[in-house]
């Protein structure tokens, strides 16, 4: 199914938009080819008070060793780019997941941080790519029907309510 990349985008909060954004900057920064999860991960990180960080919180998450996991993965990233990044093909993907969860699972108008580790979590795909990217993504598959069932009261509070 090939899905408008600007009405997906528009799926996603304030806090999800910004990481996208920064995430742009983050790649033309480093001259990286393509906005990967890797650089949207790295945003989300920076940012305080979102369901990324509860959920970090709950399932006892070393922050410390996924900050520095998600850099060396930044730093495996193709460099040398002098043009305008593009979108990795992976992102649409990953973002239509995390809308289809929010909307039909959890009833959701926009996209949440929470939807999207959710979604790739729930993807066999990009739960392989996020534990490649961090070993301490493991807490989550490991608990996946927990984190499933639990989830509004995992990110209840968050910045993102």
């Amino acid at each position: 199914m090939n899905v408008n990349l600007k009405s997906l985008i528009g799926r996603l909060n304030d806090t999800c938009r910004s990481a996208l954004e920064g995430a742009a900057g983050l790649c033309l920064s480093r001259t990286n080819y393509d906005v990967e999860v890797e650089h949207i991960l790295a945003k989300l990180l920076e940012t305080d008070d979102t369901d990324f960080e509860k959920i970090i919180r709950h399932f006892e998450i070393n922050r410390d060793r996924l900050n520095k996991d998600v850099s060396v993965a930044l730093d495996r990233l193709k460099t040398g780019n002098s043009r305008t990044p593009g979108l990795s093909d992976r992102l649409p993907q990953w973002i239509q997941d995390a809308w289809l969860l929010a909307s039909v699972e959890y009833g959701a108008a926009k996209v949440r941080s929470g939807h999207l580790v959710l979604a790739m979590m729930s993807n066999e795909n990009f739960s392989r790519l996020a534990r490649d990217i961090s070993r301490e993504f493991n807490a989550l598959t490991t608990n996946l029907d927990g984190f499933k069932r639990d989830f509004a009261d995992i990110v209840f509070g968050s910045a993102e309510d």
